[in-house]
C-alpha cells in the first residue's frame, strides 16, 4: 500500500496535474499495446 500512499501524495501536491499525466501515460500505454502491436503483427 506504499505505492497508493505515494500516488496519494502526489496528487495532493501536484493536483489535476497528475491526473491528467497519469491519464495521459496509460492512454499511450494502452494505445501502443491494443492497436500499434497489433497493427504492425498484421502488416
Amino acid at each position: 500500500m506504499k505505492i497508493l500512499t505515494k500516488m496519494k501524495e502526489k496528487i495532493d501536491k501536484h493536483g489535476w496535474k497528475a491526473v491528467l499525466g497519469l491519464f495521459a501515460f496509460y492512454l499511450v500505454r494502452d494505445l501502443s499495446i491494443y492497436v500499434l502491436v497489433p497493427y504492425l503483427l498484421v502488416k
